[in-house]
């Protein structure tokens, strides 16, 4: 039986769309517009509800969710409004959640959603508390099937309850210039940030050291050494604070080197960053569960050279939307895959629009929301 009601919570530490957000709410906040098509749907984060079906979306101020005060508020929200109905109560990324939802709306279907796996980890939430919340919802949901066998290695007594859900990606956001109006803008951001004619190598996401904001740097330092290749490389995203250690390491590799930082760029302005690139460069250090970025910048028609590990593997087709390094801790294998797509415009171009496909026809939010509708029925 389908849900007459879906209600998504989200970790409530910071604001949705279009304020600045994080992957979480960003991606809550689509599947919300998505959702809402088909079903009764509201979505709780810090401060606000929005809510609605497919003609009335309305936004609404919730006094007193923020903080420790975060999940009485919206709990409050949800029992004065509960009708009886079937409804399902999903929480992303916050295990420690699960347990007054459940005490407080017995009668709900109850799914946690789990981004990566970092509020599992023991200085987040105890072991026993954690396996008591996996064990006590309706359904697990994951984004990526990295995500499935590394929170089942953990938790193995989930098995049965664990469903992956690729997430989509707005491709009516996140589009390949579609006018010339669009393709002027890309120009004159090009011209502003001082790039004609070099190669634009583009990062996308918070400046930290497990990003590998310095094995970029090295690498187009390399790939114009090395390889005679005239790149740049735009960093857009905010960065440490300016004392850190991480902070020190990226002005000392900056200096001399043709590198960019552009601070943070609202996701509505993203799209343009992307389009004005070359190549996409996404060097993590660490492990992604999946890597948001890589389908934006596919979206937009643009190669993504990456590490191949962990869910970013899932994100990006070897040898057709993309590359993937495999000595990904290494600048000079980056920007040995780099170069072939900095000197090949039409290799770029055959990437890229393998990457458009890619994007318009398997990771859609369509696609996701269809995948969750079933999902849900199923609880019921």
């Amino acid at each position: 039986m389908m849900p007459s009601e879906v209600a998504l919570i989200a970790p409530g530490s910071a604001a949705l769309p279009p304020e600045p957000s994080t992957s979480v709410e960003i991606y809550l906040y689509d599947l919300w517009r998505t959702l809402c098509k088909r079903v009764d749907t509201r979505l709780y984060g810090y401060r606000e509800r929005l809510s609605g079906c497919a003609d009335d979306r309305r936004r609404t101020i919730l006094r007193k969710a923020s903080g420790q005060r975060y999940v009485e508020a919206v709990l409050r929200d949800l029992r004065s409004s509960s009708r009886g109905a079937s409804r399902i109560v999903q929480v992303d990324n916050r295990p420690l959640y699960i347990k007054p939802v459940r005490e407080q709306l017995p009668s709900d279907g109850l799914v946690l959603g789990l981004h990566s796996l970092t509020f599992l980890q023991p200085q987040r939430i105890a072991a026993s508390a954690a396996a008591r919340a996996l064990g006590s919802v309706d359904q697990v949901v994951v984004n990526s099937s990295y995500l499935q066998s590394a929170l089942l290695d953990s938790f193995p007594h989930v098995r049965d309850g664990c469903q992956v859900i690729y997430p989509g990606v707005d491709c009516g956001l996140f589009h390949p210039c579609a006018s010339q109006k669009q393709r002027s803008g890309c120009s004159k951001l090009r011209r502003r940030l001082g790039a004609r004619q070099e190669i634009v190598v583009l990062f996308v996401g918070r400046v930290i050291e497990r990003k590998g904001v310095d094995v970029a740097i090295e690498a187009v330092r390399i790939l114009r050494q090395q390889y005679g290749v005239q790149a740049v490389l735009w960093v857009a995203g905010p960065g440490p604070h300016p004392g850190s250690r991480y902070a020190r390491i990226l002005r000392r590799l900056a200096k001399g080197s043709p590198v960019r930082f552009l601070g943070r760029v609202r996701r509505a302005h993203l799209p343009d960053f992307y389009r004005a690139a070359d190549v996409f460069m996404c060097p993590s250090q660490q492990p992604e569960a999946l890597g948001l970025v890589n389908l934006e910048a596919q979206a937009c028609g643009l190669p993504v050279v990456a590490s191949s590990d962990w869910g970013i593997r899932e994100s990006v087709a070897d040898g057709r939307s993309g590359t993937l390094v495999t000595s990904y801790r290494d600048p000079s294998a980056f920007a040995k895959a780099l170069a072939p797509l900095a000197r090949d415009r039409d290799m770029r171009r055959t990437y890229g629009s393998a990457g458009i496909r890619r994007m318009r026809e398997l990771w859609n939010w369509e696609r996701s929301a269809d995948e969750y509708m079933r999902m849900y029925s199923r609880i019921y």
